[in-house]
């Protein structure tokens, strides 16, 4: 099966608030690619596959003036905290 991408220019689902608040849909505006989880310094991407997200691997821009680590956003249509879950 080949894995998935999010990219720039895409919408996915967002939860502010560290994940704590109710899912929302945002544009992604930038990616950093990071060698480990939380870090914000890495390389700027135009996509990142999903697995890449979910070892939270990634800190993504949002066209709402938010950025976000890897767990606080999915696939458009998926709550994050459930997607991240899913194997």
């Amino acid at each position: 099966m080949m894995d998935s991408v999010i990219k720039i220019g895409d919408e996915v689902s967002w939860r502010g608030a560290w994940g704590d608040d109710d899912v929302m849909t945002a544009k992604v505006d930038g990616i950093t690619l990071s060698e480990s989880p939380y870090c914000h310094v890495g390389e700027e991407v135009f996509s990142v596959k999903h697995s890449t997200l979910k070892e939270g691997k990634a800190i993504v821009d949002l066209d709402n003036g938010h950025w976000a680590y890897s767990n606080q956003i999915a696939p458009i249509g998926h709550d994050p905290t459930d997607w991240h879950k899913e194997i």
